[in-house]
């Protein structure tokens, strides 16, 4: 029930994929799943049902300038099996970034070093799934790393007042704590079968081709196209016109709304 509130139903089965691939340690889709809406839509009670899921001290939390920094994830991916990722500081990847990022959804062996202690290499098997408001942009182009980006799902309800109503009334609970051991159980099983459509098919249920993810995060990425696309109205009747400041006043709106900090200066 609580997927199908947070996101569409064609993108229910997407949910239990993105944890059921966390059960394996198989990385050939080779994917980052990417979970994307403003706040208070159920990303993070998502991660926290697949936090508890695996076992809160089988998954690492870390901020995505840490995880794509050169040192900041080789030993605390030790023995890992889900990657969440809900601090994000960062607006663009340079391409030094972007590189590390395929690299955490790849097979490759990386070296392990605890202080004190001989260096060792593991195969990252570790799931990444990263929760955003919005996608930063990139300077890397290349087919390689749009190919990572095939499954975007989106959280687009705002349940904000619904929060504050059940509040009031007294009923609103946590996601997490309206979930039985039991559910825990049979969720298991669920995922299992999951698991095994997920690995015949090959790919996620809704994982796009190469050319629409390059469409879609360039989409998702660009705030001022997302603005175009979502809040304006094309028209030929010269009577239709907006004034800049009003226009640019409506589009800070659209930012915040969305937990964006406007880069953009009117001058």
């Amino acid at each position: 029930k609580l997927f199908r509130d947070w996101v569409k139903e064609k993108n229910i089965l997407d949910l239990y994929e993105i944890i059921a691939y966390g059960l394996t340690p198989d990385k050939t889709i080779q994917m980052i799943p990417v979970i994307l809406g403003t706040g208070n839509n159920g990303k993070g009670a998502f991660l926290e049902i697949a936090s508890k899921f695996f076992g809160h001290q089988n998954v690492y939390r870390p901020q995505l300038s840490t995880l794509v920094s050169k040192f900041g994830f080789a030993s605390s991916m030790y023995k890992k099996k889900f990657v969440a990722v809900r601090e994000n500081s960062i607006v663009k990847f340079t391409k030094n970034e972007s590189a590390i990022l395929k690299e955490q959804a790849s097979e490759r062996w990386i070296t392990v070093e605890f202080k004190n202690k001989q260096p060792f290499e593991i195969r990252n098997t570790a799931k990444l799934v990263l929760a955003f408001n919005d996608l930063p942009e990139t300077d890397d182009n290349t087919k390689g790393w749009y190919r990572r980006w095939g499954e975007i799902i989106e959280f687009p309800r705002d349940l904000e007042k619904q929060i504050e109503e059940e509040q009031r009334l007294g009923i609103w609970r946590e996601p997490l704590t309206t979930i039985s051991d039991v559910e825990f159980e049979n969720l298991g099983k669920k995922l299992v079968r999951v698991l095994r459509e997920l690995l015949s098919r090959g790919k996620f249920f809704s994982q796009k081709s190469i050319t629409e993810s390059i469409k879609s995060y360039e989409e998702l990425s660009n705030q001022v196209k997302l603005f175009v696309k979502e809040e304006c109205v094309k028209t030929k009747n010269s009577k239709d016109y907006v004034i800049v400041k009003d226009l640019y006043n409506e589009f800070c709106d659209f930012e915040i709304k969305r937990g964006v900090s406007s880069t953009f200066i009117l001058s």
